[in-house]
């Protein structure tokens, strides 16, 4: 009850895997919203990775699409031992918000260890400055990030350190302004040229 009252839900607890460990709890309006995705990961996706030549697979999303990439992330872990295939999985979201709670990254981490060690693994969350949907669900209500964190400056500059946190916007309007999926794209471009040079 009480984790109901906090907006959580037990992960893949209605997937068949009832009686199967802990693996944490999610947002249950992001985790709603991924339940949708599973008819056509069962019926386009997954038929699409059996059979001997290897694949890139990539999973990415913008904001609620961020949340949802990582359910299917989730959901793919638990449903395939990418360990004993050729495949190998690309994790990208931009402006995602906080998906699980901290067991729930934890388990992920678990995984994605073994398989960043084979070399099948590689991942990104990047933020831009003052976005404020990674922002939310707020930490203390135990919610967190799984991927290190990339930052998107507004200069164009994209900033790869784990310990980094953002900062506070000047403006309220920041925080919305800095969400934009057009943004997020011209700033890319322009992290994409200054790293050719």
């Amino acid at each position: 009850m009480q984790d109901q009252a906090l907006g959580h839900s037990a992960i893949f607890s209605c997937l068949g895997q009832p009686k199967g460990p802990d693996l944490g709890r999610v947002h249950r309006g992001f985790y709603d919203a991924f339940l949708s995705s599973i008819p056509d990961i069962q019926e386009v996706l997954l038929p699409q990775l059996q059979g001997p030549h290897p694949k890139r697979l990539v999973i990415a999303g913008h904001s609620l699409g961020g949340a949802i990439a990582t359910g299917a992330l989730a959901y793919l872990l638990q449903s395939i031992d990418f360990g004993a295939l050729p495949h190998n999985v690309l994790f990208v979201t931009i402006g995602q918000p906080r998906f699980g709670n901290q067991q729930f990254r934890q388990w992920v981490d678990s995984e994605l260890v073994r398989l960043r060690k084979l070399g099948k693994y590689c991942a990104a969350r990047i933020v831009h400055d003052h976005d404020g949907v990674p922002c939310v669900p707020p930490e203390h209500m135990s919610y967190e990030h799984m991927a290190d964190l990339h930052l998107l400056t507004e200069a164009g500059d994209l900033l790869v350190s784990p310990g980094l946190r953002l900062g506070r916007a000047e403006r309220l309007s920041e925080y919305i302004e800095d969400h934009n999926p057009t943004l997020y794209l011209q700033l890319l471009r322009s992290a994409m040229s200054k790293a050719r040079c």
